[in-house]
C-alpha cells in the first residue's frame, strides 16, 4: 500500500539527523540494508518490493514520497550484498532509481528470535467468510503497521496479509495467536451468522505463497511482493 514516512527522511551521507535512516557512504561493506534515491512520487511499496524482493526476505520497507528516497531492509546481509551484485538501479514508473548501501538498526533480540522461529512480514488467513473485503481485512490490520497489500483468494477462502515490516505481522500474528473469528475480520457478518463464530487460522505465509497469482483482489495494486 502507498503512504511515505513522515519527516526526517532517509539521509544519504552524514548521520540520523531528523530520525532519517543514513545511506551511502561511509556504511560498512556488508549490509543488510539497501538505500534507494530516485524514487518516484507515484511508487508504492508492492512495486518496489517487486524489484527488489526477489534476493531475499525482507524485513522492512519504509518510502519517503517526498523526498523520492526509500531504505528496503533485509532479514540478511547475504541477500542484500546479492541485490547489489545483480543491479545498480531499477526502474519505477519509467524513472530510474539508484541503489546504494544503507544502514539499518540491529533487529531487536525478541524480533529475531521471532523470525529465527519462523516469522516473516506476510500472514495467511484461512478460511475467510466468503463476505470478506479488503477495505474491511485493510481497517482490522492496519492497527498493527503499515501494509504493502492484501489478497483475497474467493474460491480458496484464503486471504494474505502483506505488510511493510516483520514486526507489525508479529504484533497481528501474537494478536490473533488463538484464532479468530469470521466476525472479527469481516464486522459487516450479522451475528447469527454460521460464518460469524466459525475460527479462522491466522498464520505465517512464504513470501513466494502470498505473492502467487490467482483469483481475488489486492489492495494497493493487487498480489503481493515477493519479499
Amino acid at each position: 500500500m502507498g503512504g511515505g514516512l513522515g519527516g526526517g527522511g532517509l539521509m544519504m551521507g552524514g548521520g540520523l539527523g531528523g530520525g532519517g535512516l543514513m545511506g551511502g557512504g561511509g556504511v560498512e561493506p556488508l549490509s543488510r540494508a539497501i538505500f534507494v534515491k530516485g524514487v518516484h512520487p507515484q511508487t508504492t511499496h508492492e512495486e518496489l518490493v517487486t524489484e527488489v524482493g526477489g534476493a531475499g526476505p525482507l524485513e522492512s520497507i519504509r518510502i519517503n514520497h517526498e523526498r523520492g528516497e526509500a531504505l528496503v531492509a533485509f532479514v540478511s546481509a547475504y541477500d542484500a550484498g546479492a541485490l547489489l551484485a545483480s543491479k545498480a538501479s531499477v526502474k519505477l514508473h519509467d524513472q530510474t532509481a539508484e541503489l546504494s548501501w544503507g544502514k539499518a538498526k540491529p533487529i531487536p533480540p525478541e524480533l529475531a528470535d521471532a523470525i529465527s522461529a519462523g516469522a516473516t512480514r506476510n500472514l495467511q488467513l484461512v478460511p475467510l467468510p466468503a463476505a470478506t473485503e479488503l477495505a474491511a481485512l485493510n481497517a482490522v490490520f492496519s492497527q498493527f503497521g503499515p501494509i504493502e497489500s492484501i489478497r483475497v483468494l474467493r474460491q480458496t477462502a484464503t486471504g494474505y496479509i502483506n505488510f511493510c515490516n516483520v514486526e507489525a505481522a508479529v504484533a497481528a500474528h501474537k494478536r490473533y495467536a488463538d484464532g479468530a473469528t469470521g466476525r472479527d475480520l469481516c464486522p459487516s457478518l450479522p451475528a447469527d451468522a454460521p460464518e460469524a463464530s466459525a475460527p479462522v487460522q491466522v498464520t505465517f505465509s512464504s513470501p513466494a505463497r502470498n505473492s502467487r497469482p490467482g483469483g481475488g483482489g489486492g489492495a494497493g495494486g493487487g498480489r503481493g511482493g515477493g519479499g
